[in-house]
């Protein structure tokens, strides 16, 4: 919720998903939770459709994919809500699918590393096989795409 020149990070993330036709957002939600929930609202006033995951306790970005899985029904795409980025989602998304790639992570160059996190995107499509309790990945190409923040 910290705002950066005339809204607030999540609001510019919102903006970079829309400019590539991604508008069904999918939010997980720990800390002010409410107060996200109360900005964004269902996301109709930024021109997107947000649904929410409430996590009780945090559980890092694998384990909110995992609990935010059964809002998750296409390939989709996991970007932070609380950092910047001007990547070319079309591009990605592109590269992507020209690759027919498993997953796609694009990383960029930053002078000191140390700084940052590693990791920025991911495409990817998860699935439960209830009869044997396992959860795996599968990838697709894709048509249309959920964020995931």
């Amino acid at each position: 919720m910290v705002p950066i020149v005339d809204r607030v990070v999540m609001h510019h993330i919102i903006e970079l998903l829309k400019i590539h036709g991604i508008t069904d957002i999918v939010v997980t939600v720990q800390y002010l939770a409410n107060n996200i929930q109360d900005y964004f609202g269902d996301g109709s006033n930024y021109g997107v459709s947000i649904s929410y995951s409430l996590e009780e306790t945090p559980l890092g970005t694998a384990g909110s994919v995992k609990h935010a899985q059964h809002l998750l029904k296409e390939p989709f795409i996991i970007i932070s809500g609380d950092a910047l980025t001007d990547f070319n989602l079309t591009e990605i998304i592109e590269f992507h699918n020209t690759r027919k790639s498993l997953a796609t992570l694009t990383l960029t160059r930053v002078p000191n590393p140390i700084d940052y996190a590693s990791s920025s995107l991911m495409i990817v499509e998860m699935y439960v096989n209830s009869s044997k309790s396992q959860v795996g990945a599968r990838f697709s190409p894709i048509r249309s795409i959920r964020a995931f923040m």
